[in-house]
């Protein structure tokens, strides 16, 4: 203490420079260097580089992509980086249309709210104490638990059993497995047995990393508040800032709703008690299973469009149990948080552009964007087809029987405004997919390349916030 007393004694003989011009160190002259006194205060410097800009908005970008994004359980004879590819896709799509994967945290977040809630209403009914959270309905949306077929070695058999779970799962000992879906799962509940959940156990499988995600949402907040500051100093902002700002609003809506999902989880729970596989039997009769074919979800009986235009009206379009009059909720909330994002894109088109060219089309590709929001729920389906099914030939076969079903139906086809505003949506999201998708590629490429030439205010930092510590320096 009294060694501290002495230091802050002495200040008072301490000079320092002119404080008009900020001291810096004699970096030309090497003996200065090293004889020269630096000023008792050294403040951080007033100003940050390029490098400065775009390494802190890079980080972020990469850390909101990365970790917004909670793939669904693999098949277990998945190889690693086909795994590891499945998630880059996604990152890719998440990187050009974030709110394409934010819908589906939408949905999947509905999906598992709905399904809880059911378990916890037969629960009460059967006046059970157990009570089951969020994330058990996370884990059985995301295909948590696996029951072997009856058909051993039969696939063709096997799919009629579980035709709503992702694919059939191969055991060593040639057992085939298939996905209980959440139909299945409130089926046998509803029957008196309910499925052994221990909430620690997928904790212990799921690597949901929460110290990484609080870091990102910390450091998603440094910039925040640094873009909020900026603006009230009215300092200009450049592009890219404005670009990776919208990327972070929509990284913590995701967090928000895959915040209980299990993350990075290897291998689903199998079901071997034979109670259970008892039920299943009495559950999958031929009768429901054709049931359930009929009640596949919207996203994949969309890349039927035959079946879309065939199939009855009083059957559940989502197959999840969720009312009718959500789906134009749903679809409303998506085409807001497009617009939301092609409008905030179009705010900095008042910026300085290096060339006019630039400028120009940056708009063009704003009002490019905020059209397509439009059709946004065709997008969004083909995008589900294209990543569960891949890009080839039969992506453009089922594109070609769109425009027969929208075009050219038969007699015996019945047509609703529902079928057809499905199939017009898809059938726009494929003709204008090519300018789209240049269009949001040009805004990200912009963002960087408009680097080249900013305001000088751009490169003027806020003093205060120098002394907070943060990650990466903006």
């Amino acid at each position: 203490m009294s060694l501290l007393l002495i230091l802050l004694s002495q200040l008072r003989h301490a000079s320092g420079l002119p404080t008009d011009k900020p001291w810096q160190p004699p970096l030309h002259n090497i003996t200065a260097l090293q004889k020269e006194y630096a000023p008792v205060w050294v403040a951080p410097p007033m100003y940050r580089g390029t490098w400065d800009i775009i390494w802190s908005c890079t980080i972020t970008l990469a850390l909101c992509v990365y970790t917004a994004v909670h793939p669904n359980i693999p098949r277990k004879e998945e190889l690693y980086y086909i795994t590891f590819f499945r998630k880059i896709k996604w990152m890719l799509i998440t990187l050009l249309s974030p709110e394409i994967v934010l819908y589906s945290a939408w949905l999947q977040f509905c999906s598992a709210k709905s399904a809880i809630r059911r378990l916890n209403d037969i629960s009460k009914q059967q006046h059970l104490p157990q009570t089951y959270d969020i994330m058990l309905g996370y884990y059985i949306c995301m295909g948590g638990f696996i029951a072997p077929c009856r058909h051993r070695g039969r696939q063709d058999d096997c799919r009629k059993d579980y035709i709503g779970g992702d694919g059939l799962i191969p055991d060593p000992s040639g057992t085939l497995y298939g996905t209980l879906t959440i139909d299945e799962v409130v089926d046998m509940a509803k029957r008196g047995y309910h499925l052994p959940f221990d909430p620690a156990t997928i904790k212990d499988k799921s690597n949901a990393r929460p110290i990484a995600k609080m870091m990102v949402c910390l450091e998603v907040l440094w910039m925040v508040t640094v873009s909020t500051t900026r603006y009230i100093r009215s300092y200009p902002i450049s592009t890219l800032e404005a670009h990776t700002f919208v990327h972070v609003v929509f990284a913590l809506a995701m967090y928000g709703l895959w915040w209980y999902k299990p993350m990075d989880i290897d291998q689903a729970t199998k079901i071997t008690d034979h109670r259970t596989l008892r039920l299943l039997a009495n559950i999958l009769t031929p009768q429901s299973r054709e049931e359930k074919r009929e009640r596949t979800s919207l996203i994949k009986r969309a890349c039927n469009f035959q079946s879309i235009l065939t199939q009855r009206d009083d059957v559940d379009p989502w197959g999840k149990h969720i009312s009718l009059v959500f789906v134009p909720l749903t679809y409303g909330c998506l085409v807001t948080v497009s617009l939301l994002y092609s409008g905030i894109h179009y705010w900095p088109w008042k910026f300085i552009f290096p060339t006019e060219i630039e400028r120009t089309l940056w708009i063009y590709a704003c009002c490019a964007t905020a059209i397509s929001s439009l059709i946004s729920p065709g997008y969004h389906m083909w995008a589900e087809h294209v990543f569960a099914e891949g890009f080839g030939w039969g992506t453009f076969e089922t594109f070609f029987r769109v425009i027969k079903l929208c075009f050219f139906a038969g007699e015996n086809v019945e047509v609703t405004t529902y079928k057809v505003l499905h199939s017009v949506a898809a059938t726009l999201a494929v003709l204008t997919a090519p300018i789209i998708f240049a269009a949001r590629l040009y805004l990200l490429a912009e963002s960087f390349a408009s680097l080249r030439q900013m305001p000088a205010g751009v490169y003027a930092t806020v003093q205060w916030l120098e002394y907070i510590p943060h990650f990466f320096r903006n």
